[in-house]
């Protein structure tokens, strides 16, 4: 057992020596397999150091051949340097030696520029003396001829004075020979063949009016066309009648308090001369109306012709109050002088004008209360005052004296005007204007 014991304890020595020595094989081997590696990293090594050797020479030749092309091209650039210092410092002397001689002849021509302009200034002034001399020659002609146009002017001045004078003069004589010739018994009572007077338009007669007082609440408008209101805006009945046929009658039969007159129908004006003549008194505004619009006037007063100073004055005494403003329109130099001649007496503050442009001055600086016109001037100078006096606040009183042509025209034609147009205002609002309170109410007949 003790052999067996110790077999077995041999045999197991054996194994484990067996297996050392396995285990040492298998190490001697791989350090056999170390060492080849070793080997094979060492001629790795050895070349790639041989390579590296080989490759530092290369470079340290190119850092050499760099090197010297560095060194080359610093000095080539060094001396196009210099070269192009040179060339700007040959640059800007050129430059500067042309300067001066650019400034020395800029100088030259502004020394012969100054001299050739003092020259010139000099001519001029030469020049203009004469021409001074020869407007002050025309200016002092000027104003000699201005002296001789109102020496000429005053000396007109005083032969319309004398005019008048011998006007007046004459009528006192022709006075004197009618009372003269009423004294005489034998004053031959035959009737001679009238004096043919000039064609004027178609006057109405004068026919008396009844004595009927006038009613407040009525108004008539003297028009043709127009489609007036029955009823004005304060309660007064409107009612429209044409001017044509036997209008005296037909208004005393309405007896308005007031009655509105449209200048531009036909026959208004002339049928206004013949209602004044026969004595009618209500108060008469004009306007110029067309269709539903119309332009207001103010109060109105129509003279049949011949010019007769009675009936003007007459016509004034119901609108100017003593101090009155009063424009006289007319070219009968005579008879209008004459008449402002008695209106002055009567106190009344006369301005005369015998065409459009010196009513166009007079209206501004005389603002007149009533204009005296004569419509025999023509279309030409009528139709311009017409719109004239429209345009002015207040409107003036119109004393009209008929023309020998129909006078609607003149009136229709002055609605045209735009600063006449402008003015229209409806008919309800004229009848509001017209009828405002404070406007006089007629009494009954002259």
């Amino acid at each position: 057992a003790a052999l067996d014991t110790s077999a077995a304890e041999h045999a197991a020595e054996v194994q484990r020596l067996t297996e050392g020595l396995a285990s040492e094989h298998a190490r001697l081997r791989a350090l056999e397999t170390s060492a080849a590696e070793v080997e094979r990293l060492n001629e790795r090594f050895a070349s790639e150091q041989a390579r590296l050797e080989t490759e530092l020479k290369t470079s340290a030749a190119e850092v050499e051949h760099l090197t010297g092309h560095l060194a080359s091209e610093q000095a080539r650039l060094q001396a196009a340097l210099e070269t192009a210092a040179a060339a700007h410092a040959a640059e800007v002397e050129r430059l500067t030696r042309h300067l001066a001689s650019e400034q020395a002849r800029l100088q030259a021509a502004l020394e012969t520029a100054t001299a050739e302009r003092v020259a010139e200034v000099e001519r001029l002034s030469e020049r203009l003396e004469p021409e001074q001399a020869r407007l002050q020659a025309a200016l002092e002609t000027a104003a000699v001829e201005r002296a001789a146009e109102v020496e000429r002017l005053t000396e007109r001045l005083g032969s319309a004075v004398a005019r008048e004078a011998e006007a007046s003069r004459r009528v006192a004589e022709l006075e004197r020979e009618l009372a003269d010739l009423r004294r005489r018994p034998e004053l031959d009572a035959t009737p001679r063949d009238p004096v043919p007077e000039p064609q004027t338009p178609e006057v109405g007669s004068a026919t008396q009016m009844p004595s009927v007082a006038p009613q407040a609440g009525v108004v008539a408008v003297v028009a043709t066309g127009t489609l007036w209101p029955s009823v004005a805006p304060g309660g007064e009945r409107v009612t429209a009648v044409s001017p044509d046929g036997d209008l005296a009658a037909r208004l005393a039969a309405l007896a308005p308090g007031r009655i509105v007159a449209n200048l531009a129908a036909p026959g208004a004006l002339e049928a206004l001369a013949a209602l004044r003549g026969g004595g009618w008194t209500a108060p008469i505004r004009g306007c110029l109306a067309a269709t539903a619009h119309a332009v207001p006037l103010g109060a109105v007063e129509a003279i049949p012709r011949p010019l007769d100073a009675d009936a003007i004055q007459s016509a004034l005494g119901a609108h100017a109050a003593r101090g009155a403003r009063v424009l006289v329109v007319g070219t009968d130099v005579e008879f209008f002088a004459a008449l402002r001649e008695a209106l002055g007496r009567g106190g009344l503050s006369v301005s005369m004008a015998w065409d459009a442009h010196q009513v166009d001055d007079l209206l501004a600086m005389v603002r007149p209360d009533i204009a005296v016109i004569d419509l025999a001037l023509g279309p030409r100078e009528v139709r311009p005052i017409v719109a004239r006096l429209a345009t002015v606040d207040p409107v003036p009183t119109a004393v009209l004296i008929l023309g020998t042509d129909p006078a609607a025209p003149d009136f229709s034609a002055a609605m045209t005007y735009p600063a006449v147009a402008t003015r229209a205002i409806a008919l309800g609002q004229l009848l509001a204007k017209a009828l405002a309170p404070g406007e006089p109410v007629a009494g009954g007949t002259r």
